[in-house]
Formats: structure tokens, sequence, C-alpha cells
């Protein structure tokens, strides 16, 4: 794992007003998974069922996948390390800039790894990998692909496995998923959080869809009980309640779109669009470390410093929309530090470039 990540509250612990620095959506856990909670403690004195056959059977149900191409996971993270273990000593391409713990799987099974920019998928004259993993939308800046140009790839690399994270789907506009193509393609692994858009980041819970061929070979290289036995039990819960969670989905999409715009209109600030909940901007001039600090400590905001992301530079800064009035919160507070809230003028300056006003 890179040191520093998004959610890292224990390391600032009450400095933290409001968290822009994680992913998962902007809402509370509803109070009716908070009760259901409440009534399945006592699963906790007994073994988990070992390779979650409950959860895999609801969730074949709600893909319309035969329950035996599903692979339940402690978090999609446990998924990466499964996949790399199954592949080890493989060669695998990593799209960047990309959520670290691709490579990070890859590394600690032996791989061989080569990187491309994201722009770069489609190219003709890639190195042919055994693998190609690739976030579908893209952690940290959002980019999306469509179903179409997964498919043509799939196609064309018959002996390339496709692994393609879609956490963030749900939390994004425009989105088209790639799990209908298992039935149809013996080369793609499809991984899903249940972090992001249940905000359960604690509680660790993911899984895999693939073919019932990859799906016994991942099997293999599994750990018994990985997945807790309360995790089970929420897991096959949300599967049958979803509509207590993708009813606000318009309104939070809404709300990056128009922070995105008015960082746009800020002097020395670049946005990078983004169709999600989250997006990247580059602060000309001033380092995403000092500008995250900065925040941290004068506002109590946690942004995240996106310069350790490979292939991004150390100006780099994520951002995840929260509520009407936390963003209007980082906005002023953003405006203050480059010394602009307090002028006359509201248009952008001749000199670009940022510097702190204390």
């Amino acid at each position: 794992m890179i040191e520093g990540h998004g959610n890292d509250l224990y390391r600032y612990g009450d400095k933290v007003k409001s968290d822009f620095s994680s992913n998962v959506a902007a809402r509370r856990v509803p109070d009716a998974l908070l009760a259901f909670l409440a009534t399945q403690l006592e699963t906790i004195a007994t073994y988990p069922e070992p390779d979650s056959e409950t959860l895999r059977n609801a969730l074949g149900s709600r893909l319309h996948v035969d329950a035996n191409q599903v692979f339940v996971a402690n978090g999609s993270v446990e998924a990466f390390y499964t996949i790399a273990a199954a592949f080890r000593q493989s060669r695998s391409l990593v799209l960047i800039p990309s959520f670290a713990e691709y490579e990070d799987a890859c590394r600690m099974h032996d791989h061989t790894i080569f990187y491309k920019s994201n722009e770069q998928l489609c190219e003709a004259g890639i190195v042919c990998p055994q693998l190609v993993w690739l976030g579908n939308p893209n952690n940290p800046d959002g980019r999306l692909y469509a179903a179409k140009e997964i498919e043509e790839q799939l196609l064309q690399n018959p002996d390339t496995v496709f692994v393609v994270d879609e956490a963030y789907g749900e939390l994004c506009s425009g989105f088209e998923s790639v799990i209908d193509l298992v039935n149809r393609f013996d080369n793609l692994i499809v991984v899903h959080s249940m972090t992001k858009q249940y905000v359960l980041p604690g509680l660790r819970l993911g899984y895999m869809v693939t073919s019932r061929s990859l799906a016994a070979r991942l099997r293999s290289f599994s750990v018994p009980w990985a997945v807790n036995a309360l995790a089970q039990k929420v897991g096959v819960y949300l599967i049958n309640n979803e509509e207590l969670y993708f009813r606000n989905k318009e309104n939070t999409l809404r709300r990056s779109i128009e922070l995105q715009k008015r960082f746009s209109a800020l002097p020395g600030i670049t946005v990078i669009p983004s169709p999600c909940n989250f997006f990247l901007l580059r602060t000309d001039g001033l380092e995403a470390s000092v500008v995250k600090e900065k925040l941290l400590n004068d506002f109590g905001l946690l942004v995240r410093d996106a310069s350790n992301f490979r292939g991004l530079d150390n100006h780099s800064i994520r951002i995840s929309v929260q509520t009407e009035e936390e963003n209007e919160k980082l906005f002023i507070a953003m405006e203050k530090m480059i010394g602009i809230r307090n002028q006359k003028s509201g248009s952008k300056s001749q000199d670009k470039s940022l510097t702190i006003n204390n």
C-alpha cells in the first residue's frame, strides 16, 4: 500500500470537520441498515460461510449470471491481490494514473509491469501483456470507457485477461457496465466494490464476476472465511434493498459538476473534467501537500493529495464532493487561500500561478 490515501482519518483525528479525500458516496449510513446490523450482531459468534454461498447466489440472481461465476471478496482490494496471485509472474499492463493497489498486487506476485496512459489503451503497438488493469470509471481522474471500447479490446486480444474495476460505476454518469460480457468472453474479470456506493468502507465487501473457468482458477487461490459473517449478511440485505441508496445519485453528480465549474473559474487552478462524484484539479505554483495541510490546519477540510499516483505530479489534488454546505466551505476556503475572497473583481487575474494568502 502506498503511503497516503483517501479517508486516512486515523492520522488526523478531530482536526477533520469535512472529508473530501474519500471517494465513497456523500451520505450517511441509512437508519434502516443500522437497524438491520443491530439484529445481526450475534452472527459474529459463529463461523461465516467459507465461500459466501448465500451471497454468491443472491449476486448471481441480481446480475443474471451463474453463482459459480461470482467470487465474493473482503473488499475489491482482496480481489486484486487474488487475481495477481492466480497469474503470478505474468506480464501486466497498468493504465495510469490509476488505483495504486493494481500495481502493488502485481509487485507482490512478481509480475513484470508495463505502464501506459489511459489515452493509450486503444493504440496499436502496445506490448502484448497477459493482464490489463483498468478502472472504469477510473480513479483518480474519473475517465470512462464505453462498453464497446472494452469489447473491442477483448475481441482483439483473446490471450489477454482484462481486469475491469467498476467500483465507482454507480457514482458516475454515462457509465456502462461490462458484466454482461462475461458470458461471451473468457478473458474478462469485472471487479465491484460494495464500499463506495453503500458507504461501508469499514465493513470490507466486494466481488468479482467472470467466466466459470476463470472463477474456478481464482477460487483455488482464495482464503477460507475471508469475508466475515456480518459482511455477508449485509451484502444480501443491500441487494434486496437497493432503493435505500440510489435515489440521490443525480443530486450528487449535479453538485460535482457545479463544484468543478466553480473551481475552474479560480485563477491558478485547472480542473480535469469528470462525470463522477470526484475529480482532479491542479494547483499551479503550489504543491498539493502545501494546499492539503493548509486546508486541514486552517479550515478543518481534508482533501486528497494525489501526487503519489503514478503519472501525476506534485500539484495534483483529488476532490470528492460532499453536501452543498460542505462544498461551499471548501470553495470559500480555496478563495481565501489564494487571496481573492475579498477582491472586488471575481475575474481571473493575469498571473495564473497560486500564492497562499496568510
